[in-house]
Order: structure tokens, then sequence, then C-alpha cells
């Protein structure tokens, strides 16, 4: 069954109460605060994982939500900010009435470099009886079924690595109900997902030829002759030209 989820950020709790009404009148089935974010672009404005230096302000931020609404609020958080303390942020999120944490194993002066500390993740399952989803460095199949066994975490999140690779999911499907993971896929199989991508982003009014081409770099990635490709995704100034070139020339 598909669910409807609306994720946010911000540092008031009356402007994060009243978003999260309105989406959920809109039909969402499960809001998320964004408490993970490491980008400079929030913390200076006191929002993302900035919050987690102030553990009484999330406490305010998660109950105003969770009072605001019908639904399950759910918050993303990091390991801290350049020190861990998931634990207890985490803590504080079950106690103002969280239904699921996720934790993405870095801290946020981490951003993306370094490996993931999965331990963080094992250490705020014990923590707390909410469902606890594990997140960082789950690149395939085989590695979601490592971070649940090492860590004890209900579920795994998957983000950077679905980055031009949408068949991770379906490839972690694979490898929970068949023990087997799938082998590389073709260039046609990513050629047409890509377009396929394309057709999404044009049916809700975002496909901006910055973006578009990113999708394009990131789906060639790995690919024989992907190097000449992002080279000529490079020279493209309409987004008519580079679907001709993924169309005639896609690596």
């Amino acid at each position: 069954m598909r669910r409807l989820h609306a994720s946010f950020f911000g540092a008031r709790a009356d402007t994060l109460a009243e978003a999260s009404k309105r989406v959920v009148d809109m039909g969402a089935d499960i809001v998320d605060l964004n408490m993970g974010c490491p980008s400079f672009k929030l913390s200076r404005k006191n929002a993302g994982a900035k919050l987690l230096t102030q553990p009484e302000l999330v406490r305010v931020l998660v109950r105003s939500v969770v009072s605001a609404v019908d639904v399950p609020v759910t918050v993303k958080i990091r390991s801290g900010w350049d020190s861990v303390n998931a634990r207890e942020i985490a803590r504080v999120c079950e106690d103002a009435g969280a239904a699921a944490i996720t934790v993405h194993a870095r801290t946020a002066k981490m951003m993306y470099s370094g490996a993931a500390d999965w331990d963080i993740i094992k250490r705020v399952k014990e923590e707390v009886s909410i469902p606890v989803i594990g997140n960082g460095d789950v690149v395939s199949g085989k590695s979601a079924g490592k971070m649940l066994d090492e860590t004890g975490c209900d579920f795994v999140m998957i983000g950077r690595a679905a980055l031009g690779n949408p068949f991770i999911f379906e490839d972690c499907v694979e490898f929970f109900e068949n023990g087997r993971v799938t082998g590389e896929h073709t260039k046609e199989e990513r050629q047409r997902a890509l377009l396929e991508l394309w057709e999404l982003c044009k049916s809700v009014g975002d496909a901006r030829l910055s973006e578009l081409r990113m999708h394009a770099c990131w789906f060639s990635k790995g690919l024989t002759g992907g190097r000449r490709f992002r080279e000529e995704v490079g020279t493209k100034k309409t987004i008519a030209e580079l679907e001709e070139l993924v169309v005639e020339n896609f690596c």
C-alpha cells in the first residue's frame, strides 16, 4: 500500500505544526521532521542537524507536531552535530511522541565523508522502544541485510545510493526474498529508467536542465563510455538536446 510521506525542516514549532496540518489535510499519511540535514543553508537558520545541539528545542518541536496531527510523526537525525549524542536525542523524540526515528550514522560535521558508524544505530535501537530506521552506507541488498543483522534496526533507509540506480530497491527485495544479489543492470535498462524518470519530472513540473543533467551523469556512472557521455552532457543547452543525446547516444 502506497503511503504519502511529507518531510519538513525548521525551528519554529507553530510553523511546523501548521505545515503538518495542511499536508495531512491534503492526504499525507506520515509527517517526518528532518533534523539530519547537515547543509549550511539549514544550519545557519538553526534548522536541520543544527537542532541536535538543542535537545529541549527538539522536544518542543516534536511535541508540537505530534499534538497537531493524527498521523504518525517520525524524526530523522544524525549521530550528532560534531559529537555523538544520538541516544539522547532519540530518547527526547520518543518521549515527545515520535512514532519512529531514522539515524544516519555520521555526525553533521562529517557531512558524507568517512564511514558510517553503524554501532551508533545499534545503541539507539537499544535505547528506545519505537522503531529505528538505519541509514548510511547501504549500497546494495547485501549491505542492507548486513545493517539489519549488525544493528538490529527495524528498517533500512537508502539515500545517495539510489542516485542513478533506482534498481537498488528491487535488488534489496530480491536479496531479502531469495538471498541472491542481482547482477549489473544493462545500459539499455539504465537508459529506459532515466527517460522514465525524466517523464516523471515533467509531470510534476520539475524538469530543469541542471537537474536532468545531473541525473544523466549519475545514470552513466560505471558504464563503458560514461566519461565521454558526461562530457557531452555538459555541452547541451536545452532539454531537447539532452534528451536527443540520451535517446540516440547513451554511453
